[in-house]
């Protein structure tokens, strides 16, 4: 049975499909972070480092939405 499927009759969706990426992922997977070295900072405080983490995700949206503007500017100036 494909995983779809499997999902499918599933009565507890979100619990069939984490055990699927759980099974495809192995268990020997580490969780945790000991340490982030940030330019020439190194940081070893999980809440320390779990903000760096947000805050560079957050960025990502506005740094691909002002390149896909500059691509278009550029393309729009070339017609």
């Amino acid at each position: 049975m494909c995983y779809g499927e499997l999902i499918s009759k599933s009565k507890n969706k979100t619990k069939t499909a984490c055990k699927i990426i759980r099974n495809g992922i192995g268990n020997n997977c580490q969780n945790d972070i000991k340490y982030l070295k940030m330019n020439t900072t190194i940081m070893n405080n999980p809440q320390e480092i779990a903000n760096t983490f947000n805050g560079y995700f957050l960025t990502i949206p506005g740094t691909v939405i002002c390149n896909i503007k500059k691509v278009i500017t550029v393309i729009l100036e070339m017609t």
